[in-house]
């Protein structure tokens, strides 16, 4: 992994901490935080819900807190947003996001500077497993 910014690292590692707590309760394992002034304003998992997703969750509580100021966040997701969140993000004007594991269903906004691949590894790992074990039941 590159050296990133240390908000960037701070802000994946506790998007990673989510995901982990929703895989423990049996969700989806996404997890998000999302970055203001160099401190995390919000983070969530995925929820029960199919429109719950972890993204839309940091979001919504960002644009509570910030109004307008919400496009000077980052946004840190432990998987490619999908085209539901990355129309959100777009809608927020968003300009960053820093994800973990890729997503082969998400096609990407030219408007919106997205980097993937921190923490691959990790995150590919425990979407790998939840979906096993889902699958083995």
């Amino acid at each position: 992994m590159t050296n990133l910014p240390d908000p960037i690292t701070f802000g994946l590692d506790a998007a990673i901490s989510q995901a982990h707590k929703a895989f423990q309760n049996n969700l989806v394992p996404i997890g998000a935080a999302l970055i203001y002034n160099n401190k995390i304003i919000s983070q969530a998992h995925n929820g029960i819900s199919p429109l719950e997703h972890a993204e839309l969750i940091v979001l919504n509580d960002g644009i509570k807190q910030l109004g307008h100021k919400i496009n000077e966040c980052i946004l840190c997701v432990t998987i490619e947003p999908c085209q539901m969140c990355l129309g959100a993000i777009s809608l927020s004007n968003l300009k960053s996001v820093y994800f973990g594991a890729y997503n082969e269903k998400s096609i990407n906004n030219p408007n919106i500077s997205i980097y993937g691949g921190f923490q691959e590894q990790e995150c590919t790992k425990l979407m790998t497993m939840f979906f096993q074990m889902k699958r083995s039941y």
